[in-house]
Parts: C-alpha cells; structure tokens; sequence
C-alpha cells in the first residue's frame, strides 16, 4: 500500500468531508491511513482505511473513519476484466441506485473513476463474518430477507413506474460476461469444473448419487463459461429486477447486539450490480456463503422466507394485486430452477477463494495472469475441506433441481 503524507491526506479529504458533513467550517487536524482489509479479502480493489481527527466548525470534536476503495491499475487482474467499468458502475449505483432503493449499503462521501470514499463501517459496530466458517441459518436467513428487499423494491419501481426504471437501469452494463471479456476469465471458470471434479472422484466410498453427480458435472467441461454467459445475457423481461451481484458472505457486513444478536446489515461491493432474474442472487448467495448444513437441512426454509419477505415488500411498496399474484412461489420456484446453473458454477468458482488459509492466501499485487487463469495457486492437490464443500453442493444441486 502506497502511503501518504497527512497533508496529502487532508488536501484531498477534507473538501469532501466538509460537503458530505454539510459543514464548511471542518478542519482536519490529524490523518494516518493504514490496510482497510486483510490478504484474500479482495481481488479488484485496494482497500484503506483513513483515521480522522478534527473539529466541526463549531469547535466541537470530529473524529470518524473512513474507508477508501482504489481501483488497482498495476494488478493482474486488469487484463482479465475492465476493472475500469467495475468502478463506474459501482459509482453509479452509489450515486443514482441506491439513493432509490433505500439504506443498504454504507453511506458514500465521493465516487470517483479510480475510486470510492465511504463510511467505515467497522466504526458503527459491523463486521464480515470468519470467511472459511460460511454463515449460520440466523445469517442466511437476515441475509436473504435483506436481499429479498432489495430485489423487491427495485421492481416495484419497475412495475409502478417503467420510463423511471428505464432510465435508472439504462446505464447498468454487464462487467464480467460481456463480449469484450478476455478468454482468461472464461478459462478460469471452466477450470473450475475440472478441479471440482478431481475433488469429487476423491471421495471414498464412490456412492452411486456421487458418481452420478460426477458424470454430470464433466458434462459441462470446457463449457461452463459459455453457459453462464448465455444466462447472463438473455433478453430482459417483465419481471426481471436490479441484483447485488456479488452477495457472498465478504460483501455482507452484519451488525449485532450485546448479546450477539443480528439487528442489522449492510451490502457493499456493487461493481457488478445487474438486471436479471433475482434466482441468481440467491443460488450465489446460498452455494458461496451458506454453510453445510444449512444448505442440507434448510434450503426450503431459505426459499420460503426470502419469498415472503419479497412479496409482503411489494404489498407494502404499493405494487397492485393483479401484478403480486403472478408473482407467487410457484414463479420464484420456476426461476431457482431456469437459473440453478448458475448458482452452482459460481459455487465452484469462489470455493477456492472462500477456503483458502492463511497459508494459501493470493497477493493480489503478486500474482500472474497465468496464475489466476489456471487457478494453480490454490489447486495444486485435492483439499478434504474444499471436496467436502463440492460434495455438498453438487448432491444438493442434483437432488433438488436434477431429480
């Protein structure tokens, strides 16, 4: 991480802090800027977090946090994708998305081309979850109902107002399965299916339900990218919505009480916000960030209290009945089912990054573009911990949606 100067910091801070504190009279005092995330935490972005000591202009004291995301121009990864357009489009949902849509993530003090400036959220008591530990049934479920209104209000623009929608949906354009994504993304993807395998034909004993699962999955060798894109890219239609995008357990920040109850949380990362079905939302939160258990014993209850929390949030943003009714569980079943593809490949794409120790973490400003596309560096022998997790997912895939 580069370091500034205090005065760097406060000749580029404090003109922004005066106008989002609505106070023309703030003075920074003291400034100090140190790692705003751990190794593994994040892949497109350079995270910081600045510490803030001041006065209002009333003289009374000012001391906050601030989180800074920094497009990373000279990593790898900026040959695989247009980290460029990840951070216009994460500009614009802070700017004009979210605004609409209501508090769900962090309150922004600038979007810029090359960066981010938010409120530290840690600073107001919301943390990640342990990453390699997945997210208990209480989380998945505050998590899913949280997503289940943010799905739901989107639409209820969309339904109550079209040329509104339309023209907030208008500049969202796909970032990562668009036509000019180089193949290394594609490969990367595909390379997935072929590791989840190896981690599969690892299992003993070979039950029948595995190798059926097995012979499944190497079906889609070499093509899972192209699947996933065709997903990714059908016409929109009536009821497709706006989606996070990126609802793994990272990017889903939870506040608790004193006695370790869930009261409250918070998104962040919209840099591959979309318009699609809100199927796909869920099959990447539940394969990437729901533990074991969890997706075994309680995928229905998963599916039923998202699906209320969506309707009774369209009741309650005054979309009519007549559009409510074709929106029942009948449908939401219908589009897990159109969209699980999707859900599962994502599961096996991000396994690796999620369970990855503290000895395996990928340095971002380190790693090869060759590395990332073979994914070696974290797949270089079967993981008891990393098969189990296929295992999981794949027999919960064949058995709900491959029957």
């Amino acid at each position: 991480m580069e370091q500034r100067s205090m005065s760097e910091i406060i000749k580029a801070l404090q003109p922004l802090l005066r106008k989002f504190e609505n106070d023309d009279g703030l003075v920074i005092e003291e400034a100090i800027d140190e790692a705003g995330s751990k190794l593994g935490d994040n892949y497109t972005s350079i995270m910081i977090r600045t510490k803030i000591v001041g006065r209002y202009g009333n003289g009374s004291p000012y001391r906050k946090s601030f989180m800074t995301k920094i497009l990373p121009r000279e990593r790898a990864i900026n040959q695989l994708m247009k980290v460029h357009d990840l951070f216009a489009l994460e500009r614009y949902v802070y700017e004009n998305i979210l605004p609409v849509l209501g508090d769900f993530g962090p309150r922004c003090v600038y979007a810029g081309r090359e960066e981010v400036i938010m409120e530290d959220l840690r600073e107001k008591g919301y943390n990640v979850c342990e990453r390699r530990d997945y997210l208990d049934l209480d989380h998945c479920l505050y998590a899913l109902k949280a997503l289940a209104k943010f799905h739901a209000k989107s639409l209820a623009i969309k339904i109550k107002d079209p040329e509104t929608f339309k023209k907030l949906i208008a500049p969202v354009k796909e970032t990562i399965f668009h036509e000019s994504t180089g193949p290394a993304i594609g490969k990367s993807i595909d390379t997935t299916v072929g590791i989840s395998i190896e981690h599969l034909e690892s299992i003993k004993p070979r039950t029948a339900e595995l190798e059926k699962a097995i012979e499944y999955m190497k079906s889609f060798e070499g093509n899972c990218y192209d699947k996933m894109k065709d997903l990714i890219n059908l016409p929109k239609e009536k009821n497709f919505l706006i989606l996070h995008g990126d609802p793994w357990e990272n990017n889903i920040l939870f506040k608790h009480d004193g006695n370790g109850k869930i009261v409250d949380l918070k998104f962040v990362d919209y840099q591959i916000v979309r318009h699609l079905s809100p199927a796909m939302d869920f099959h990447y939160f539940v394969y990437t960030s729901a533990r074991n258990y969890v997706i075994e014993k309680h995928y229905d209850q998963l599916v039923e209290e998202y699906h209320r929390t969506f309707s009774e949030t369209l009741k309650e943003s005054g979309v009519p009945e007549e559009h409510r009714q074709n929106l029942g569980m009948e449908w939401f079943k219908s589009e897990l089912n159109r969209f699980c593809l999707y859900g599962l490949f994502t599961g096996f794409w991000l396994v690796h990054a999620i369970l990855a120790d503290e000895s395996n973490l990928l340095d971002m400003d380190k790693i090869t573009v060759e590395e990332i596309e073979s994914l070696n560096v974290w797949s270089n022998q079967v993981v008891p911990i990393k098969a189990e997790r296929i295992k999981v997912v794949s027999l919960h895939f064949m058995r709900t949606y491959k029957r």
